[in-house]
């Protein structure tokens, strides 16, 4: 932007098929962190078709990413036939490794947990959300653990998101063996107070709040939605008057939102609008 340079690169005019499947990578990439998921989208079926035109150009590997992360734009994008046709064409890759196997399935998981969130489609979500439990706990889940916390973590929204707040307090419980940024465990914690909200558990909310502050106080500083949720979750657990928690609410809706304008937006809406789920908690307090 500052010296009007663009990172997108053209690919019409590139002999190379090979070259054109790089570049293609490269825009779809470039359009995820504009967050316009149409030209993401466009980018994608481009890439797409280059592949089904010339699979020779393509890894196995490659092929396997390029499918998986066209099934996420179609996700943002609402692409439900489209998606439907990748997650077939995935599975049914031939003589798959076991590790190309284990990769598919978790992929799969994944996507169709985000595909049913991005529309709103929570009860189905729900459904298979505990499909994906069983997954995660037979053992045989990959052994990229960074995969195995997002996946703890879609399952645990899938559940919030269909006011499933004991299934969701049962899997939180679950210490999986796992690794992955701090920012995914803070919104792991974030869903498990809601369901102890949701059931009037103050006293395990209370415990389990002092317990994760007292884990990162000497590692890290609280993230500013954490900071603002977990005041909440204190101040509310103390209030008996309607007319406090309403205005208690409305408070951490305006200082969410105001967060929103600040570089944490992606990195809040991307996992769960909780400015909205606040507000429709203000709208049941009337």
């Amino acid at each position: 932007k500052i010296y009007g340079h663009t990172p997108v690169m053209l690919v019409d005019d590139l002999i190379s098929q090979r070259t054109k499947s790089i570049c293609l990578y490269n825009n779809c990439i470039y359009s995820f962190l504009l967050h316009d998921y149409e030209l993401a989208f466009d980018y994608h079926t481009k890439h797409y078709e280059l592949y089904k035109k010339y699979p020779e150009f393509f890894e196995r590997k490659e092929a396997m990413q390029l499918l998986n992360n066209f099934m996420y734009c179609c996700c943002l994008t609402h692409k439900e036939d489209l998606f439907n046709q990748l997650v077939n064409e995935l599975t049914n890759i031939k003589k798959q490794t076991k590790e190309e196997s284990l990769y598919i399935k978790r992929a799969i998981y994944i996507r169709k947990l985000e595909f049913y969130h991005h529309l709103k489609r929570y009860k189905e979500a729900n459904s298979f959300a505990f499909v994906a439990e069983n997954y995660l706990n037979n053992g045989k889940s990959d052994k990229n653990t960074f995969n195995t916390k997002y996946l703890q973590l879609l399952i645990i929204r899938a559940f919030i998101e269909n006011n499933n707040f004991n299934a969701a307090i049962a899997i939180s419980l679950k210490r999986y063996k796992i690794v992955g940024p701090d920012f995914s465990s803070s919104i792991l914690k974030l869903f498990e107070y809601i369901a102890h909200y949701k059931l009037g558990n103050y006293d395990y909310l209370l415990y389990s709040i002092d317990s994760w502050v007292k884990t990162i106080q000497s590692k890290r500083k609280q993230f500013p939605a954490e900071k603002v949720m977990i005041k909440f979750f204190r101040k509310v657990c103390n209030i008996t008057n309607n007319e406090e928690k309403k205005n208690l609410t409305k408070d951490t809706i305006i200082q969410l939102k105001e967060l929103e304008k600040s570089n944490m937006k992606f990195f809040i809406k991307h996992y769960f609008d909780f400015a909205a789920w606040f507000e429709r908690e203000l709208e049941e307090m009337k």
